[in-house]
């Protein structure tokens, strides 16, 4: 299990915009980041940081704010890249791990630990959620949630957190694998796939 999760850290990665940083990761060696569409929001362009290389220029090829994912294309190079999941790979009780730089802290991507503990339909934004108990905080958004094999099922998208009258723990949210292979990737042999989308 360690050793899976050392294969995908490499390819985890900050994304930097003006106002806000989070987390992606790279899914080819050609330096395709998948992050959160909320980090991206307006701008055009990123700054990405892969572990133990220079900050890079990320621009922004595909946003769907709706399901708040996004894709940033790296200047041309070998970049290390992590496997995506299937659906398959996500049932309840499954350990998952999200990976990411939590409020924005310095040196290398961190990595908590947790299970799937609910799989939801959030149909009026047409998408799949995993719901788990893995630790995540403001700046693991974009983020990959991967399971024990190291394969990415999900990017984390939200935490709920306390209410005035209740505290909340552990419980976050991830988009799918199933919504981004079907609903997101799936466009990316389409003519406008690469063009900014404005939801």
């Amino acid at each position: 299990m360690a050793s899976n999760l050392k294969k995908v850290k490499p390819a985890v990665v900050r994304v930097s915009t003006k106002s806000v940083a989070g987390s992606g990761v790279i899914i080819d060696t050609a330096g395709t980041v998948l992050t959160s569409a909320h980090i991206v929001n307006e701008d055009e362009v990123a700054t990405v940081l892969v572990e133990g290389r220079e900050p890079l220029i990320g621009t922004v090829s595909r946003l769907d704010m709706a399901r708040d994912l996004a894709l940033l294309k790296l200047p041309p190079g070998v970049y290390p890249s992590a496997e995506l999941g299937t659906e398959s790979n996500v049932f309840l009780g499954a350990p998952v791990y999200a990976l990411g730089y939590p409020l924005n802290m310095a040196g290398a991507a961190t990595v908590t630990g947790g299970i799937v503990s609910r799989y939801l339909d959030e149909p009026e934004l047409g998408r799949k959620v995993i719901q788990t108990d893995a630790a995540v905080n403001i700046g693991n958004s974009g983020g990959p949630i991967v399971d024990s094999m190291g394969r990415v099922i999900g990017i984390t998208t939200s935490i709920l957190g306390d209410y005035p009258s209740r505290r909340t723990v552990g419980i976050s949210f991830a988009v799918s694998i199933a919504t981004i292979r079907n609903q997101f990737l799936d466009q990316i042999n389409d003519k406008q796939a690469m063009t900014r989308d404005v939801e």
